[in-house]
């Protein structure tokens, strides 16, 4: 994997030892903002995450 590569050589830092994924289709932009966003950022504080990757499927 590309990033853990550019852990391993130092162009990065640590990955956060947990990667989180939505499924499905996004019926309400409400609970996107409400829920969702306010849960994730939550999750990424805990970990102490600089940057993520948004990746659409």
């Amino acid at each position: 994997m590309a990033l853990r590569r550019l852990e391993n050589e130092g162009v990065i830092g640590e990955m956060a030892s947990e990667a989180l994924s939505c499924m499905g289709g996004i019926y309400s932009q409400r609970r996107v903002r409400e829920e969702l966003i306010p849960d994730l950022a939550e999750r990424f504080k805990a970990q102490s995450v600089d940057a993520v990757f948004l990746i659409p499927m």
